[in-house]
């Protein structure tokens, strides 16, 4: 958010899912970005190298877990991670 603007994070259980939304009211992605976002070297800041977020997308998947973005320019983004709750004694796979 260049400009300033509002975070949000908010974490919730769903049944055997832990659910984290990342939200602002920043920028915003277009498909493209969506679609490429973790990608290695791929950044849409002039300084980024894209590895931050491809780390964070391959630790989700590692975790069994999954993410999702809505967003739309110029009215901002939310990033929702699901990972299984872990039980011990239970396994996902």
């Amino acid at each position: 958010m260049p400009n300033g603007g509002e975070l949000s994070i908010v974490s919730y259980v769903n049944n055997l899912d832990i659910i984290i939304e990342i939200s602002d009211n920043g920028v915003g992605m277009n498909k493209e970005q969506i679609n490429r976002f973790g990608e290695p070297y791929y950044s849409s800041k002039e300084k980024g190298t894209g590895l931050g977020s491809m780390v964070a997308v391959k630790t989700i998947q590692t975790m069994n877990g999954t993410l999702h973005i809505t967003s739309a320019l110029n009215k901002g983004t939310t990033i929702s991670i699901t990972l299984p709750v872990y039980q011990e004694g239970y396994s996902a796979k």
